[in-house]
Order: C-alpha cells, then sequence, then structure tokens
C-alpha cells in the first residue's frame, strides 16, 4: 500500500493565503453591512423627530384663531405670518375673557426646538426636538400667499389654511409637511358670533341670509291696526278706472273742437293701470272736456245723509274758471234724428246717397260677417301687406238745419287691429266740399283705433256743427269716413281694417250742456293731490236732489297736450258717513263688493273686516277687494327683514271661491302677489282667473305672515281680494289685527294630532323648570313648553303637533361655496315617544305637507345648549330650488311627560366659502339628569303619521311679568 505525506510548506501557504481572503470576506461584508443598519436607524429616528416636532406645530395650529366668545369688533386672528414664525389668537382657556395671553406666537429657538410665548413674553410651550419649519399660507382658493401680501392686516385676513414643512435632520432631505384648515380663521376681517369651541362661521366672502337671536322684547311695527270701529266713510259708488265696462257704462264724454279725454295707461295713476286724462290735441285750439259719471243716489236723501265725493287729480294746467268738479246743466230735451243709414239690403248698385273712393288696394264691402246688426261696411286692404286708403262718403241736404250749433253724428264703429294714422288720409271722419270725396277734406274727429279694444263694437260721436267751414254748401253735406292700412280684414279682432254700421245725423239738444254750478275749482299740481267735497251740501245749494240719475262732471279747458296742459282723474268715489273700520277702503272689480266692518268676531279686540258680515255670502260671480291705508316704509332701506301679518277665518264654498292677498308696487306700478311663509293651499282658484290663494275652510282664526321686504322704501298698500263663481255660498272671509313689523315674525303652524291641539311656541327668557336655566345665547330664545289655557307650567302638552316656521330664505351668493343651516338646540322631550324635526321646503306659491323635506330629528332629554350645523346642499338638490322656508315640528304622544320641549336660539342661515364641520349631536354634554340624545339623519327617517294643517298661530313674545298669567293667544 502507498502511504500518504503530509503539506509541504508551499500547500501550506496556499491554505493560509485562501482562508485569509475568506475571512477579508467575511469581515468586509459584516462590516459593510453594519454602516446600512445604522443608517436605517438613523433615519427612522429623523423621521420620528420630524413627526413629533410636527404634532407639536399641528397641536398650536389647529387652535389659530379659536374663540368661543364674540369679540366686539372685526375679527383679525393671524396678527403676523412669516415663513419662520405666526402670531395669532387662541382663547381656549377662559372664553369670557380675552387677555394677553390670548395671543401667542409660534417660532424656533437658536436650538430649532419649538418655542411658543403669549403677547406679555411669558413661556407657553418649549420643545425637546429640534428641527427646521417653514410656514407657508394658502386663501380660500387653496392659493399661495406672497410674503409680501403677509405683510398687511388685509393680506392676513384672508389666510383660510396654514401649511408646516419639517426637517428634524442637519441638511437631509428627511421632512413632513402637513396643510391645517382652523375652521375659525373663515372669519378673518368679519364681525361675528361663536357658539362653541370647536367651529364657527362668517366672514368677509360669507354671507348671512337669516339671523335671529330673539333679543327684541318687544316687537317694532313700522304700521299697526287693531281693525277697531269708528266713525268714517264709507265708499257706495267708486272708479278707478280699471274697468272697461264701467268707463264705456257709467260715463258720458262731452268735448268741444279739438279736446281729448282717454282711459289712459301711458301715465302713471294714482292707482292700478289706468286714470282718466283730459286735454287738447293738437295744441293752440282750445277746447272744453268734460266726463260725466253717471251715479245713482236715489237710496239716499240730501238733507238727511252726510255724503262726500272723493278723488285724486294732478296736472299740468293753467288754471280755468272752467276747471273743476261741477253739476252738468242741461237744456231741455230735443233730440231729433235728421238721417240714417243700417245698411239694409245695401249694395254696391243700390247705395243710394253713398259714394265710395279708394286706391289700387283699397277694399269697400257691405258684409255680414261677424255682424253687428245686420249689414255693416268694412274698409281694409284687398292684400295683405300692400298699402290702401279707402273713403265712403254720405251726402244728405242739411240746410234746414245750417243755423243750428248742436249737429251730432253718431255711428257704431270697431276696428279689427287697424293701425293709428290720425291723419286726412289715414283714419277719421271728416267735412269733403265741392270737390268730392277724393278732394280736400275738413277734419271732424279722429278714430284712434288703438284706444278701444280690437273686434268691440262702440257708438261713437262727432259733433258736426262745429267742424262746417265758412261758406259751406248745406244742402249737398257731405260726411266722409276714412281708413288707412295694409292688412286685410281675417278675423273679428286682428289684422287691419274698420267697420261702421248705424250711422245718423241728430239735432241734439243734450250735447249742449253748461258746467256752471262749480263745485270745486282750482289748479292741480304735478303730482297727485287728494280732494274731496261735501256733496249733500252742494246738492242743497245748486238745488241738484239725489236721484237714480245723477250726474257728476269733471271738467278742463285749455288749448296744450298733456305735458304742457291737462288733468288727470283716479280713484273717485262718493262716500257716505258710517261707523267703518277708519282708514280702509273697499270695492268691487266686477258684481257686488260684500266687504264690511262687522263685530259678529273677532280674534284681537271686538271688530273684523268681514265678508257680509257672518251671513252666507252672495251667490254669483263678484270679484271685489279690500285695502288697507298706505304704509309708509320709504325710512327703510331694506337691509332687515321686513314682514306683513294678520290674522283671518274663511269659508269658502267648493265651487271655485277663494281669496289672495296683493301688494301695491311704486315702482312698477303693478299689484304684486302676496305669498305667506307657508305658501298657499292651492295655486288654482277658478273665481280669481285661476291663480293661488285659499280655499276650503278653516276652524279658527289663523295667523299669516308674509314677507315684503323687497318694497323698502316704498309706499305701500295690501289688498285682500275675493273671487266668487257661485251658486255655492259660505260663510266668506273675515280679516283681524293686520301689522308691518321690522323683523321676522315668527308664526307657527298648530296640526290637528289626536283631537288636541296647542300654540305652545313662545318667545321670551327661559325660567330654569321645565326648559332650560338661560338663552342659549343672551337673554331670550323661542321655547315649545306653554299650556294651552290657564296658567303657564313650563311643560308642553298631551298630544302636541306644531311647528314654528322660518321666513323665506333665498340661498343666492354666488361666491359662496356652502350653505349651512346652524341655531342653537336644547330638547327636553321624552326618548322613544316624542320628536322633533327640522324640515324644508321650497318657497313658492303653495306649500303642502307632502313637499317639505326631512333634515333631521332628535329625540331626548339634554341638560345643555349646543350647536347644531347642517350642510344643506343635499335638501336644497331634494327641493330644486335656492329659497326656502324652515321649520321646526314637534310632535307628542298621549303619555304624561314633565319635560320644557325643544327650545331653539340664534338662528342662522349663511354661506361659507370653506367648508365646516356638522355639527348635529351635542358634544361633551353631560346627561346624567336625562336620557341624551337620539339623533336620525334624513336617509333613516321614520315615516310619521300624515299632518293636517289646522291652523297657524303667531309664536307670542310675553314681557317677564307676564309669563305665569297670559296663556298663549289662539
Amino acid at each position: 500500500m502507498t502511504k500518504r505525506r503530509g503539506y509541504s510548506l508551499a500547500e501550506m501557504a496556499i491554505v493560509v493565503a485562501i482562508l485569509g481572503v475568506v475571512l477579508a470576506a467575511v469581515y468586509l461584508f459584516f462590516f459593510q453591512h453594519s454602516d446600512a443598519a445604522r443608517d436605517i436607524a438613523q433615519s427612522n429616528r429623523t423621521m420620528i423627530d420630524s413627526r413629533m416636532a410636527m404634532d407639536e406645530v399641528e397641536g398650536f395650529l389647529r387652535n389659530a384663531g379659536l374663540v368661543s366668545a364674540s369679540p366686539e369688533s372685526d375679527w383679525h386672528p393671524v396678527q403676523m405670518a412669516a415663513k419662520e414664525s405666526i402670531t395669532y389668537i387662541a382663547n381656549i382657556e377662559e372664553p369670557q375673557l380675552m387677555g394677553p395671553e390670548d395671543t401667542l406666537t409660534l417660532s424656533r429657538d437658536d436650538q430649532n426646538r419649538l418655542v411658543v410665548t403669549d403677547a406679555n413674553g411669558d413661556m407657553v410651550y418649549q420643545g425637546s426636538i429640534s428641527a427646521d419649519m417653514t410656514l407657508s399660507y394658502l386663501d380660500g382658493n387653496g392659493e399661495l400667499l406672497e410674503p409680501e401680501v403677509l405683510l398687511s392686516q388685509a393680506g392676513r385676513d384672508r389666510i383660510r389654511q396654514i401649511g408646516a414643512l419639517i426637517n428634524a435632520s442637519e441638511g437631509g432631505s428627511t421632512s413632513t409637511s402637513r396643510t391645517f384648515s382652523p375652521p375659525n380663521l373663515a372669519f378673518s376681517g368679519g364681525t361675528f358670533r361663536f357658539d362653541d369651541e370647536t367651529a364657527s362661521r362668517g366672514g368677509t366672502d360669507d354671507e348671512n341670509f337669516l339671523y335671529e337671536d330673539f333679543e327684541t322684547s318687544s316687537p317694532v311695527f313700522a304700521w299697526e291696526d287693531s281693525i277697531e270701529l269708528g266713525v268714517g266713510w264709507v265708499p257706495v259708488w267708486t272708479e278707478d278706472f280699471e274697468s272697461s265696462s264701467s268707463w264705456f257704462n257709467n260715463w258720458i264724454f262731452y268735448s268741444e273742437d279739438n279736446g281729448r279725454i282717454q282711459r289712459n295707461g301711458s301715465i302713471v295713476p294714482h292707482g292700478g293701470t289706468y286714470s282718466m286724462r283730459m286735454d287738447a290735441s293738437p295744441t293752440s285750439i282750445y277746447s272744453l272736456n268734460a266726463g260725466i259719471w253717471k251715479t245713482d243716489l236715489s237710496s239716499f236723501d240730501e238733507n238727511t245723509d252726510e255724503l262726500r265725493l272723493h278723488f285724486w287729480w294732478k296736472g299740468y294746467d293753467e288754471a280755468q274758471p272752467q276747471d273743476g268738479v261741477f253739476f252738468p246743466e242741461y237744456t231741455a230735451e230735443s233730440i231729433t234724428m235728421l238721417d240714417s243709414e243700417d245698411f239694409s239690403g245695401f249694395r254696391f248698385d243700390a247705395r243710394g246717397d253713398w259714394t265710395y273712393w279708394n286706391s289700387a288696394y283699397g277694399n269697400i264691402v257691405v258684409t255680414e260677417d261677424w255682424p253687428y246688426d245686420g249689414n255693416y261696411i268694412n274698409m281694409d286692404s284687398r292684400v295683405t301687406g300692400q298699402a290702401a286708403q279707402n273713403r265712403i262718403m254720405w251726402e244728405s241736404d242739411l240746410s234746414a238745419y245750417s243755423a243750428s250749433d248742436d249737429l251730432e253724428f253718431r255711428f257704431y264703429f270697431t276696428d279689427r287691429g287697424d293701425q293709428n294714422d290720425n291723419t286726412a288720409t289715414g283714419d277719421f271722419i271728416g267735412l269733403a266740399g265741392v270737390e268730392g270725396i277724393s278732394g280736400t277734406i275738413t277734419p271732424v274727429d279722429y278714430l284712434y283705433p288703438e284706444m278701444y279694444p280690437d273686434g268691440t263694437w262702440l257708438l261713437r260721436t262727432a259733433d258736426l256743427d262745429a267742424a262746417v267751414p265758412g261758406g259751406y254748401d248745406w244742402s249737398q253735406f257731405r260726411i266722409v269716413i276714412g281708413q288707412a292700412g295694409d292688412q286685410s280684414t281675417t278675423s273679428q279682432f286682428a289684422d287691419g281694417g274698420i267697420s261702421i254700421d248705424n250711422v245718423s245725423v241728430w239735432e241734439n239738444a243734450l250735447a249742449d250742456t253748461a258746467f256752471n254750478d262749480q263745485l270745486l275749482g282750482g289748479d292741480p299740481g304735478s303730482s297727485w293731490e287728494e280732494a274731496s267735497i261735501d256733496l249733500d251740501q252742494m246738492a242743497r245749494i245748486f238745488s241738484n236732489p239725489f236721484s237714480a240719475d245723477y250726474h257728476i262732471a269733471f271738467c278742463q279747458y285749455d288749448n296744450y297736450a298733456w305735458g304742457s296742459d291737462g288733468i288727470a282723474w283716479d280713484d273717485i268715489s262718493i262716500d257716505r258717513s258710517d261707523t267703518t273700520i277708519l282708514g280702509w277702503t273697499h270695492g268691487a272689480y266686477s258684481g257686488n263688493d260684500q266687504w264690511m266692518a262687522s263685530e259678529h268676531a273677532s280674534s284681537h279686540g271686538s271688530a273684523c273686516w268681514s265678508i257680509n258680515a257672518g251671513d252666507d255670502y252672495d251667490s254669483g260671480t263678484h270679484h271685489a277687494w279690500l285695502e288697507t291705508p298706505e304704509i309708509d316704509l320709504t325710512a327703510y332701506a331694506g337691509e332687515d327683514r321686513i314682514s306683513f301679518s294678520f290674522r283671518h277665518q274663511y269659508e269658502w264654498a267648493g265651487d271655485g271661491d277663494g281669496g289672495q292677498v296683493l301688494i301695491w308696487n311704486e315702482a312698477t306700478s303693478n299689484w304684486d302677489l302676496l305669498i305667506p311663509y307657508m305658501g298657499y293651499y292651492t295655486n288654482d282658484i277658478p273665481g280669481l282667473s285661476t291663480s293661488a290663494g285659499w280655499t276650503g275652510s278653516t276652524s279658527d282664526w289663523n295667523y299669516c305672515v308674509m314677507d315684503i321686504t323687497a318694497y323698502a322704501g316704498q309706499t305701500i298698500k295690501v289688498r285682500f281680494e275675493y273671487g266668487l263663481m257661485g251658486p255655492l255660498v259660505g260663510d266668506g272671509w273675515d280679516i283681524d289685527y293686520c301689522r308691518v313689523m321690522l323683523g321676522v315674525d315668527w308664526p307657527q303652524v298648530i296640526f290637528y294630532s289626536a283631537g288636541e291641539e296647542y300654540a305652545d311656541w313662545w318667545i321670551t327668557s327661559p325660567s330654569g323648570i321645565g326648559d332650560p336655566a338661560v338663552a342659549g345665547e343672551g337673554s331670550r330664545s323661542a321655547g315649545n313648553d306653554l299650556v294651552d289655557g290657564g296658567l303657564w307650567d313650563t311643560y308642553y302638552e298631551n298630544n302636541l303637533h306644531n311647528a314654528l316656521v322660518s321666513p323665506p330664505v333665498a340661498f343666492d351668493n354666488s361666491s359662496g361655496s356652502f350653505y349651512y343651516i346652524e341655531f342653537l338646540n336644547c330638547l327636553r322631550t321624552e326618548i322613544g315617544y316624542d320628536t322633533g324635526y327640522l324640515e324644508m321646503a321650497a318657497f313658492g306659491e303653495t306649500i303642502h305637507d307632502t313637499t317639505y323635506v326631512g333634515i333631521a330629528e332628535w329625540g331626548g332629554n339634554s341638560t345643555d345648549w349646543w350647536t347644531t350645523r347642517i350642510y344643506l346642499a343635499p335638501y336644497l338638490a331634494m327641493v330644486s330650488s335656492d329659497t326656502v322656508v324652515f321649520r321646526w315640528r314637534m310632535e307628542a304622544d298621549g303619555s304624561a311627560s314633565s319635560y320644557g320641549g325643544w327650545n331653539v336660539d340664534s338662528i342662522a342661515c349663511f354661506s361659507s366659502t370653506v367648508p365646516l364641520p356638522e355639527i348635529v349631536t351635542p358634544i361633551g354634554g353631560d346627561y346624567t339628569r336625562g336620557d341624551g340624545i337620539v339623533y336620525i339623519p334624513a336617509d333613516e327617517h321614520v315615516t310619521s303619521r300624515p299632518v293636517s294643517v289646522q291652523g297657524i298661530s303667531p309664536a307670542m313674545v310675553p314681557e317677564v311679568e307676564d309669563r305665569r298669567t297670559h296663556a298663549p293667544l289662539r
């Protein structure tokens, strides 16, 4: 066998070398990874330090601007803002006190540790971690504010977010950054109030749409009327010129030469849309105009009854003796028809004394289309769009009457939408001379077709003798009627043309009327002036006893048109002295006016306005109005709310009868529909031309409130209008106690509920028994905790079901990105049985209970107030409107309870340019004495039982000393 020898020296050297390389490799491996591990550990420590340093900064910056009390001046939470430090206000200890200790400066010391000092220089906090700190500042749009902007207070007031960058390593890249949005910075630059310690609202770019703190113990009224009886004037005949039928049926018009009398809508009337205007046209020719009003005074005796004539007038007149109000004096009646033509059997080949003339496209035809009385003449264009002139001439021998000074031409006239061309080549009545129908025309009158309703036949007259030129041949008396236009007559009412029928010539002594018995003369100014005349006295002076056909003339004489001359008249009435409600007026648009002052019922005092004084109203078609005195709002600019409210009860028949309320808009000279906070119950009342209003009936007096802020600066009037269709009848409408309040007038709606209803919301200072010991803010709040009748027991009633209703709130700030409702809340109810609901509906003409959207509901018992703030965007989207009303509705079952009900204070609706946290339940409350609070959001609402409105009552505002002696007014 062969034996192996040991390692040689060379071999040993090789082995040692290999081991060295291996050991070196092992050593190098472990040495390198140990450095890496140290680097990772250092990096973790740096990150932790950065985060800890950031936490230190965050703990202070999140409180930037935090104040729980209301500053008394504009709010400037950030006093200094730089990259390395910030000085701001943060009061978190004693909200009732504000001192130097509440102004903090956050910076770094010489070892780069966080240092916080107050305005006295005292140390508030010193950190232990060294770190670089860089601060940045952003506005409400998230845009960076440059350092030069932050040098001014106005620039610092724009801060909405604070950014912090913390780097705890020396020159390394490890850093932590965060951006904070302290809610209270949203109020920079604005005067505001804070309700809780966590967040607030307001600011320069934000807007309050409603704020109510209930602190006004006695409401301020711009106008108030208790509706009590007094001796005053009651209208028995009225004329406001709004009705065309009254204009045609109740007036006689007398005009000499070139006078003009119009039911005019172009000048601003005293009220409504129309007035009666008198002037001369054309100018330079003197004319006497008289509108003679036909009234029936047969039920009055001038020796025993007191009547007055009351009216408004204005003008640009030169005070002529013939101006004013007169009793007209008629000569002995002597009316003789001299000639006539009714066009019966009338054709081109048998037209008697008539001659026709027309241009190329003229068209004259005797027709029975849309007949007035058999045949008549129509003049128009044969081709639409082609201009045409037409004339017809009637020739008569009137030589026997050449000495007469009272010849009258009468005819029935209608236009079909004809254009207005008041010349001898247009629409006119005139006299032809020896040249005949195509020659020169002496004008008698122009037809003014635009003044009259198209398609309506009217009896018109013209004074012939006044127009006859010297040397005229009366044996060939040629009356010409002319028409010009470019439209064919295609319907009774439109396109073009005029029609004539039943023409006649009269010697009419009645037209020669004298105006010598002047009741009132004068020169009215260019603004509307009120005037009145003792009518019974004047009747005795001029021996003109009251009768069934009693005429009163309103006269004007001069030679210039309106603007240089003329008189306008409006709102004329004959009033009797009687027991009434002073300052109010009423009348009928059509049918009977059944408004009267009555003591058959009332909700305030002893009287009310009523339809037929408690008896059923008359059947048939009637449309009448009741109007308040003028209400002066010229001293108010509209920055604050103004509300109109009244009490009423009604019973309307089910065949289309109903009522509504309107307001006179001085700026537009229109009557605008007023809408209650709660809306009307229908927008389709046939008796009111299918517009909105109340129909059906109430079981008791209701309280109605309407927002009239938009009419600040005006002098307003309010009208209560009713419309009846017949044949059914009802008890009608009673109106009582009206007022205009500066601020929000808060009504509450009462619902039917288990047979017992209560008006239980009051605005007062809490007593601490049942309700809270203090108000949520200030000294007064609104609470639902009174007894209906008897003494105040501080607890709400069993089976209660009612709601406090807000005015309309318009969320219309285009720059406000976020809309909120906020109020101080204190709920004291029996948990599981009684509930408070916050609800919202779109404001409009009608608001039914089914249109209210639930926002939230609460149940339980709180020992203190808390702020409720809710973001409204989802609910505004649900009702599809920016203008809404809110209601705080409470419902209680029949079980016995001793709870103070629902209390609210400091209600605010506002917009914010930054999002604010919602607050729906108490924060940090102590519920050891109660059940706690259960909050249910809108999407988890349990459907409540159907509700039916009984009525609306005011939220009462009692004086403190009356709290336990007066029951709420129903």
